[in-house]
């Protein structure tokens, strides 16, 4: 942890932002800032490293949770924009948010081919043009990586699918067209990883100090694979592909220290509940929030599988954003989910703290704003 100033503790004592262990928190601070100081009259004295856990008589306090308030974190809703062929923004779409105070700002996804054309060589450039439009309105980015879907094999770098290291790269999704027209990159292979962990470090280079940079995400666990058969890839396991997003996790925090980090979770293919557990909780543990791509309260294999762990995991930071099919949602008895029957459920009995809209007409303009501006102080409460 970086050395403490007088001034980070002031302004975390005001902002109060660390929930009912603040107290202890604040003295454990005020202990650092002393010991801190004492150092800093030695010359080129490095910052001590602090011991994971400190306790104060019987309280104790991991020191990650310290670590997580150098995190950006503006919560609220957000705009939710798809990715384009070309991974241009619809500037129109963000206007509809852009004199509401209601929406904190943007979440975009952007493909890894895109902001890695050649290996080792980035272009960051829509990302670039996308934040200092959403910092002109006083709105805030957030990022999601995009390594499964539509748009050919090239959802990842070109290099990717012609590398032997990378094992082809990518595999067409189970029960999927022929030929295939979606795909899932291979995340269980750890040369796959560490070239994400390349493109992390490079993004935050890039964008890790820029406070209108909120958070980056990743794409869901979720993407089907065959798990017997004939088409099975060898290749491919549970254990595998937990094993490699952990890795992942890790990455993504060394590289990012100033922005917010979530993990996509809803299923793990050919796995178990417990193996999407286990990998929330190294994600909870690393200091990284996670959430998924469907707010849907109706829908029972939510509610029974990732929904059940996430108040056990509400010390952590949870997002989640409502795409165009979480509108066709029923409840038992017939009636369509409304919007604020979404946004009370993700806010209260999720206990969500980022949630990501998309635009679907008239459900947007018609429902959602409504909803938001009715419930505008939900996540701050």
């Amino acid at each position: 942890m970086n050395r403490i100033d007088k001034q980070t503790f002031f302004n975390i004592i005001i902002n109060d932002k660390v929930s009912k262990q603040s107290l202890l928190i604040q003295l454990i601070l005020l202990s650092l800032i002393i010991i801190s100081l004492s150092a800093g009259k030695l010359a080129n004295a490095a910052a001590p490293t602090p011991p994971p856990v400190i306790c104060l008589d019987n309280n104790c306090i991991e020191t990650k949770i310290i670590e997580e308030q150098q995190r950006r974190f503006n919560p609220g809703n957000y705009l939710l924009l798809y990715y384009t062929k070309d991974g241009s923004t619809l500037f129109e779409a963000i206007d509809k948010i852009k004199d509401n105070p209601d929406f904190v700002g943007v979440q975009k996804m952007y493909q890894w081919r895109h902001l890695e054309p050649t290996k080792g060589n980035y272009d960051f450039s829509q990302i670039q043009t996308d934040l200092d439009y959403v910092r002109s309105i006083g709105k805030q980015l957030v990022v999601q990586f995009m390594v499964m879907g539509p748009q050919s094999q090239l959802i990842v770098p070109k290099y990717i699918l012609n590398d032997p290291e990378y094992d082809g790269g990518v595999l067409p999704h189970k029960n999927n067209t022929s030929p295939p027209t979606k795909w899932v990159a291979k995340r269980w292979n750890m040369e796959i990883q560490d070239r994400l962990g390349a493109l992390y470090d490079a993004m935050a280079a890039k964008f890790d100090d820029d406070p209108n940079f909120e958070a980056i995400n990743t794409q869901e666990t979720a993407g089907t694979v065959h798990c017997n058969g004939d088409l099975k890839d060898p290749t491919y396991s549970a254990t595998a592909l937990v094993s490699a997003l952990k890795y992942g996790n890790t990455r993504l925090v060394a590289a990012f220290k100033k922005t917010r980090v979530f993990r996509y979770m809803n299923f793990i293919p050919c796995g178990r509940l417990d193996h999407l557990k286990d990998l929330a909780k190294d994600s909870i543990d690393k200091g990284i929030g996670f959430g998924g791509p469907d707010l849907e309260p109706a829908d029972e294999s939510l509610t029974s599988g990732p929904y059940s762990f996430y108040p056990e995991f509400a010390s952590g930071i949870l997002a989640q954003s409502v795409q165009y099919p979480n509108w066709d949602e029923k409840w038992p008895n017939g009636s369509n989910v409304t919007a604020e029957e979404i946004l009370l459920y993700g806010a209260n009995n999720l206990k969500l703290k980022y949630i990501f809209w998309m635009i679907r007409q008239p459900h947007f303009d018609s429902f959602v704003v409504p909803a938001v501006a009715k419930h505008r102080n939900i996540f701050t409460n």
